[in-house]
């Protein structure tokens, strides 16, 4: 070893967390990708609960938990390897979080730690259901499911807490108006004199309404008017017909009853049915898996230097260019991600979120359909039901005039947001016009007359309806299922009569004739500033695209 590279190699035992004192493993499922130090048994155990949290939350429970990306998680073998990232000295477990990505670290892979695992992933549910809950019924709620056990049937939720129960019985509540006003900065959530108490009445609170017979069925009706922005008091005389300080006297009556009513939720999960796939971790990928924690955490600029000493390792691995691209979108720098995500991309790199943002990003530079397509296509190979990729790629795909790959992929879409349905229907709308398919057409287009929003979506819809309505009653109506063609040539002459009109186009160099029906009938595309006229006396030939069916049937012409 040459003398002038010691200081470097202290340089990297300085910078790098320390070096594992346990193999790690990564195991990975439909919806997570676990990462621990402690046995492969244990990993595994722990992944198979938290796929049947995952399936509850789909099945169950008022919010849905995110299926579009995994969520990374990180089960530390011992409690001091996972303070030196924890946020506070007393967490057992953590949720968190940017635009890009979602962890849940835990402490150990114990059943308290996964307990408060699964009241973190509550959160991370909430978060991604778009639901704005005010933090005490965030907190409670979460507390709630954190008790979910498997039984016979089902999961059951809603077992006594004996600690937050002590709790309340040695404190003094706060009415719940002043519960309700608690926010992230009030001394109730921070001062550890108070802050149990905050938890523990919240979690009594949450647990009545969800729960308790006289509440549950009026509890989803709660949480829209709270999403709606009623205060505490004002939800709850709207969805339980009671005052504040009637459902106060409730929830102190159902606590003293010092046995909670809990359910039992007929969801099951087969444990054969969760095989996740198992594999050593290095020491190399162990690190640069530890940089991503920290860069998450908010400490990136050590993340940065972690990242630049594990590239000066192994410049090659395309798995740095990935965590330097999501560092980059952290720190708002979008050509670097860019840079970043391309590089890992054209490695192979399938990571679902990466391909999503590249696609954004390549999208925000004006990239052309033919770079963002194999993007997407591969986000949706990875994730078929991946609905914003799949609307994304569909969308793209009618821009290159793909019809029947646009129709492919926008009719597998299960759930459309509202927001975006007139881009989506007015895509099918077209697709299925431009294949034949009226009847199919004309009902795409009343539903985007159902969800457009303005005067642009409004004419697009008409412009569609327009064409419909005349090719249904034209001499050259399509037939279902029709596949049109495409030739560039020079438009040199048209024939106009009362039988018809022909179109004489010289295409690499040999003429050819189409039917053109009533202008109505045909889609044409002048671009802004074209003094080409299409007219029965051509004076001079111009170049011209032709969209056409069997038999040489105009249906767009471009010039």
């Amino acid at each position: 070893m040459r003398a002038g590279l010691i200081p470097v190699l202290l340089v990297i035992t300085a910078c790098l967390p320390a070096r594992a004192a346990y193999q790690w493993t990564r195991l990975t499922s439909p919806n997570f990708e676990l990462y621990t130090d402690a046995t492969q048994k244990e990993g595994r155990d722990l992944l198979v609960r938290f796929e049947q949290v995952h399936s509850f939350f789909q099945k169950a429970a008022p919010v849905r938990a995110p299926e579009e990306f995994p969520v990374r998680i990180i089960a530390f073998r011992q409690r001091d390897e996972f303070q030196s990232y924890a946020q506070t000295q007393t967490a057992a477990a953590f949720f968190t979080s940017n635009a890009y990505r979602d962890y849940i670290v835990l402490s150990n892979p114990s059943q308290e730690a996964f307990s408060i695992g699964v009241h973190e992933y509550t959160h991370l549910a909430i978060r991604h259901s778009g639901l704005r809950l005010p933090l005490w019924l965030n907190e409670g709620w979460a507390d709630v499911f954190s008790s979910m056990r498997n039984v016979s049937g089902g999961i059951a939720v809603g077992d006594l807490l004996k600690e937050r129960v002590s709790l309340l019985e040695k404190g003094e509540w706060m009415d719940l108006d002043a519960l309700a006003s608690v926010n992230p900065n009030s001394p109730e959530y921070h001062e550890p004199n108070r802050v149990g108490l905050f938890y523990s009445e919240s979690w009594a609170l949450a647990h009545m309404l969800y729960l308790a017979p006289d509440y549950r069925n009026n509890f989803a009706k709660f949480l829209k008017a709270l999403n709606g922005g009623l205060a505490f008091s004002q939800a709850a005389e709207s969805s339980f017909g009671k005052t504040s300080g009637e459902v106060f006297t409730d929830l102190k009556a159902y606590l003293g009853r010092k046995k909670l009513t809990g359910q039992i939720f007929e969801v099951a999960l087969d444990k054969s049915a969760v095989k996740p796939e198992i594999a050593a971790v290095n020491e190399f990928d162990a690190q640069l898996m530890l940089a991503d924690l920290r860069a998450i955490t908010g400490e990136v600029a050590r993340a940065a230097e972690e990242y630049e000493i594990l590239r000066k390792e192994q410049p090659d691995r395309p798995e740095i260019a990935l965590s330097l691209g999501y560092l980059a979108l952290a720190r708002r720098d979008k050509a670097a991600a860019r840079q970043e995500f391309e590089k890992a991309f054209t490695a192979g790199i399938n990571d679902l979120r990466m391909l999503f943002q590249l696609a954004a990003l390549e999208r925000e530079e004006k990239a052309p359909a033919s770079k963002l397509i194999p993007i997407l296509e591969r986000a949706v190979a990875l994730r078929p039901g991946f609905t914003d990729a799949a609307v994304n790629l569909g969308l793209l795909r009618l821009e290159t005039r793909d019809y029947e790959r646009t129709l492919e992929l926008l009719t597998k879409v299960d759930t459309i947001n509202p927001s975006s349905a007139p881009a989506v229907y007015t895509a099918l709308a077209y697709a299925n016009l431009q294949t034949g398919h009226l009847e199919e057409a004309r009902r795409d287009a009343a539903v985007v007359r159902k969800y457009a929003k303005d005067a642009a979506q409004t004419d697009a819809v008409t412009g569609i309806e327009g064409l419909i309505d005349a090719r249904a009653k034209s001499k050259f109506p399509p037939k279902p299922g029709e596949k049109l063609q495409q030739a560039e040539g020079l438009a040199q002459s048209m024939e106009c009569g009362a039988a018809g009109s022909r179109l004489t186009v010289l295409i690499a160099g040999q003429p050819k004739v189409f039917e053109l029906p009533e202008p109505k009938a045909v889609e044409f595309n002048r671009p802004q500033g074209t003094a080409a006229q299409l007219s029965c006396s051509i004076r001079e030939p111009f170049p011209i695209v032709v969209e056409f069916a069997s038999p040489n049937v105009v249906r767009r012409l471009q010039f």
